[in-house]
């Protein structure tokens, strides 16, 4: 029996953008720190939700300052300086959005245009929702949006 598929559910961040995760090696590189260490102290455990500022960050319950503040304190502890403004810096040329992901744009349009439901979920910092919803155009692409800061997850 052929399943039917009603829906298309897209993530943002490495989908619609690089992966975050080359910025990072990136970056450990230019402060000559592992990068595995560099991602442990910004993002903390990617295996379990837990209390480090960067997941609680993207829960929306604090603000990016202070998981700056957080995360700087992290580092620290471990003998680096990984100050995230820095880093953001270098994910901000990172082949994001419409112009750069042309062809998975005219794709989705695709997909509505044939009837099928289409959303997009990102576990983003609240700060950022202007412009990450600036680099495509989600209101037409995307019949609903999870953003996990506005729906603290």
């Amino acid at each position: 029996m052929r399943r039917r598929i009603d829906a298309f559910l897209f993530d943002f961040g490495g989908v619609f953008t690089d992966s975050p995760f080359t910025a990072v090696e990136d970056f450990g590189r230019a402060i000559d720190a592992d990068p595995r260490t560099v991602a442990t102290v910004v993002f903390g455990s990617y295996e379990h939700d837990g209390e480090h500022p960067w997941h609680r960050l993207e829960r929306g319950e604090i603000g990016l300052e202070a998981a700056r503040e957080k995360i700087l304190g992290i580092g620290r502890e471990r003998g680096i300086e990984v100050d995230i403004y820095q880093l953001f810096a270098r994910m901000a040329d990172n082949g994001a959005g419409a112009d750069a992901r042309g062809a998975l744009v005219q794709t989705v349009r695709g997909l509505r245009a044939a009837g099928y439901r289409t959303g997009i979920i990102t576990n983003n910092v609240r700060e950022f929702g202007d412009g990450w919803r600036a680099l495509v155009p989600v209101e037409e692409l995307f019949e609903f949006v999870v953003d996990s800061s506005h729906a603290g997850v």
